[in-house]
């Protein structure tokens, strides 16, 4: 079981140690509050948790222009007026900000 903590400024190269599973399964992500996420690979067959991490926000506040030149260079930019599905586009805020 690999249990990782990702900061900003780390790269996956540095903290993630891949393996590859042939169970089928499924995954979870609780989101605990503004700061941590939870996710963890679940195995069908049985219900046990095959892998986990958690994703740590340490750095609180408004995003800096190099942070976001960051996000479009190691990231899948996602505009903010992004809809995913057309019955949830009404339900965008406007005035969200990265």
């Amino acid at each position: 079981m690999l249990l990782a903590w990702l900061t900003f400024d780390d790269t996956l190269d540095s903290v993630v140690d891949a393996f590859r599973s042939t169970n089928y399964g499924f995954s979870r992500m609780h989101i605990v509050n503004s700061t941590h996420l939870y996710l963890e690979q679940t195995i069908a067959a049985d219900e046990t948790i095959e892998d986990y991490f958690w994703l740590v926000k340490n750095h609180h506040g408004p995003y800096e222009s190099t942070d976001r030149k960051r996000l479009r260079r190691h990231g899948t930019y996602v505009p903010q007026n992004y809809c995913h599905h057309p019955s949830q586009c009404n339900k965008i805020v406007a005035n969200s900000q990265l």
